[in-house]
């Protein structure tokens, strides 16, 4: 809502300035709300006053269980869409109602693939690395971590990107 009222001149810049908008809003959300509440300060009463082995059990965890979450979630409902309920909605269409639509473009865009929306896909992604960032210092496999989540974007974008999503609009 808020882009769209910077009134951008071209598509990237716009999905540029939601990328970062949702980046922002998730990481405070996931990274320093939980350090926040749990954080002894004059202001905030927290359990823990620093990384202590208390914390690594407890918050800690939260943060790691985060981590690995975000290795697969994200891509598990595209990739479900793309390899089974899209192949049995088609054949659904295309057996059984094919004779309830009116014309070809009717047709066509009963069966078409769902557009690609760069912004909520990246913006995940980058906030996934920079909390494996963030964190690295005291979890190290949280490197790790960051580095699958990148290889599991990166495959299953290539798969998705190639067989499943629209063509995507061009970009500066």
């Amino acid at each position: 809502l808020t882009t769209r009222w910077e009134r951008t001149l071209s598509t990237s810049a716009e999905n540029i300035s939601i990328t970062r908008k949702t980046f922002v809003t998730q990481f405070i959300n996931t990274a320093f709300i939980v350090l926040l509440v749990n954080a002894q300060f004059p202001v905030v009463n927290g359990k823990y006053s620093s990384f202590s082995k208390g914390w690594y059990l407890g918050p800690g965890a939260q943060f790691m269980t985060a981590l690995f979450l975000n290795v697969f979630a994200p891509y598990v409902g595209p990739l479900f869409s793309a390899l089974v309920w899209q192949p049995i909605r088609r054949w659904r269409i295309l057996k059984r109602e094919s004779h309830s639509a009116f014309d070809q473009g009717e047709l066509n865009e009963l069966v078409s693939p769902p557009d690609f929306v760069m912004n909520r896909r990246y913006s995940s992604l980058l906030v996934s690395g920079m909390v494996a960032f963030f964190l690295g210092a005291g979890f190290p496999i949280c490197y790790l971590l960051g580095a699958v989540t990148m290889g599991m974007a990166w495959l299953s974008e290539r798969f998705l990107l190639l067989r499943y999503y629209h063509q995507p609009p061009f970009f500066d």
